[in-house]
């Protein structure tokens, strides 16, 4: 889940304007009756007005419904709480939908900023998704994009002007930091499941392997956490040899 906003924080002022939702779901037929193959799809609920704002949280409830787990960057701080004053302030006009319980305080949810920065913030300056996108993945974004900042400014001056011209780069940033951070979910669960298919499957550094060593120490892991801490003390030493 993802939301492009008209400003920061989560206030009754805030709208959230966009909602990307991505969902694996299973490709149509099967094969041979075993399970179908599963595919990821991404859906933008875009209120292209503010007296569309009740049409649009209905539909994302009516997605959400039967989800179990909700997945975000930065979303126990910012996405959950605004989309949870958006239902409240609604609730009047969402009969039978005023809350979905996966947007609910305490509900599960994987808030992939937390893992990331445990991980990788020895190494890199900022732990932001355009960040690790670059210097983890490996993936770069087109011209299309624009700036997280500009988006509500974009927005505004499309509902004043009618001038949709802009909203395309803004349809583009929010589906590429969703299908981001499922290249980063697989990632971070790859590092975290065990060292040694971090070693085969990531480009560890040597900050990478100690922060990766203090979280498995952190679960009670000491056998991972030695490993990984191995691991850190021969990359640096090679690094400065």
């Amino acid at each position: 889940i993802d939301t492009e906003t008209t400003g920061l924080g989560n206030g009754a002022g805030v709208y959230a304007f966009m909602i990307g939702v991505g969902t694996f779901e299973p490709l149509d037929g099967g094969l041979d009756g075993r399970s179908a193959p599963s595919h990821f799809v991404v859906r933008q609920f875009f209120m292209r007005h503010p007296g569309e704002e009740s049409a649009a949280l209905a539909a994302v409830a009516a997605l959400l419904a039967e989800k179990g787990l909700a997945v975000t960057f930065n979303g126990r701080g910012f996405d959950l709480p605004l989309l949870r004053t958006r239902y409240l302030q609604n609730r009047r006009h969402l009969t039978g939908c005023a809350r979905v319980s996966l947007l609910d305080d305490g509900a599960p949810h994987l808030d992939l900023l937390l893992p990331a920065r445990r991980l990788w913030r020895r190494r890199l300056q900022s732990c932001r998704l355009i960040n690790l996108e670059q210097r983890v993945l490996g993936l770069q974004r087109t011209v299309d994009d624009v700036p997280g900042s500009l988006i509500p400014y974009l927005y505004l001056d499309y509902v004043r002007t009618g001038n949709a011209g802009e909203m395309g780069r803004v349809f583009y940033h929010n589906r590429e930091d969703i299908v981001s951070m499922v290249s980063l979910a697989q990632r971070l669960i790859q590092a975290y499941t065990a060292p040694e298919e971090a070693e085969a499957t990531l480009e560890v550094q040597g900050a990478d392997w100690l922060s990766l060593g203090m979280g498995y120490a952190r679960r009670g892991d000491l056998a991972h956490a030695e490993w990984a801490y191995r691991h850190a003390l021969e990359v640096i030493v090679e690094d400065t040899a």
